[in-house]
């Protein structure tokens, strides 16, 4: 849905509303609840899936979908870090640390795949 709105010197710019991906992907949240909010917490709670799921079928969906999602978090954290105010040393550490995650995870989850 897209509107026109006047901004403050009375010229018309078009506004869209975003979806909530659209957000995310974009940064729009903030480096920090982007890699605290959406990164670490689901990473806490997927980790703890995948030490209850008794199958190695269920870890290896669990574990590839997330690594799905962790591929889009990376593209979420450079956007967000992108727009970061303040030191360019937290960016670019939540970027690697997110894709570390995706490296470290990978291996084991295609490992679960093979048996």
């Amino acid at each position: 849905m897209t509107e026109m709105e006047n901004s403050s010197n009375g010229s018309a710019i078009e506004t869209h509303h975003l979806t909530f991906y659209e957000k995310f992907t974009a940064g729009e949240f903030g480096l920090a609840k982007t890699y605290w909010l959406f990164g670490v917490v689901p990473a806490f709670f997927v980790g703890l899936a995948m030490r209850v799921v008794s199958t190695s079928s269920s870890v290896f969906w669990i574990g590839a979908l997330f690594i799905a999602y962790q591929l889009i978090l990376l593209v979420a954290i450079w956007n967000a870090g992108k727009k970061y105010k303040g030191s360019r040393v937290w960016p670019l550490l939540a970027f690697l640390m997110v894709l570390m995650a995706v490296v470290r995870n990978t291996g084991p989850i295609l490992e679960v795949g093979k048996h």
